[in-house]
């Protein structure tokens, strides 16, 4: 009866083990809170990173188009289909074989809305382009083709 003191008709337990209901609960919620905290700055961090390879995909998917039209001796395009997000590189003939397609993370859209396809010539040349990925944060990124080399310029995201 060492460890139990009776006390106006209540037992006392003296060499309690365990935790309490209130300890818990302060527990779980500093656990929450800081969940929450790191859900959003990871939410953040993955539409950042989301933007950036996007881009880079798209640079690729434009490389595409000027390297086969330089080997094939033909003209190909690179074009992003908005309204349902798909970016594709094909042949620039009605009818023509789709080399490539790839579709676009919905938390991406593109500006302006009204993307025309960027079409290179049998010497891999194209006029300038330039358009914007964006991402739900607004954060952008500009993607520029140059006039005579067709070369593709990538913005850092701003």
């Amino acid at each position: 009866m060492n460890d139990i003191d009776i006390l106006g008709g209540a037992l006392l337990i003296k060499n309690k083990k365990g935790f309490t209901l209130i300890e818990i609960l302060l527990v779980i919620s500093l656990f929450s809170i800081f969940s929450l905290i790191s859900v959003s700055i990871n939410k953040k961090i993955y539409d950042e990173v989301l933007l950036e390879t996007t881009a880079n995909e798209v640079k690729s998917g434009i490389l595409l188009a000027q390297q086969l039209s330089r080997d094939q001796g033909c003209y190909y395009d690179f074009d992003i289909i908005n309204h349902n997000c798909v970016m594709q590189v094909r042949e620039a003939k009605n009818g023509g074989k789709v080399i490539f397609e790839n579709k676009l993370k919905p938390q991406i859209k593109v500006i302006p809305s009204d993307f025309r396809k960027i079409v290179y010539d049998m010497n891999g040349i194209t006029v300038y382009h330039e358009f914007y990925l964006t991402n739900q944060s607004n954060k952008k990124i500009k993607i520029q083709t140059m006039i005579g080399t067709g070369s593709v310029k990538v913005s850092k995201m701003y």
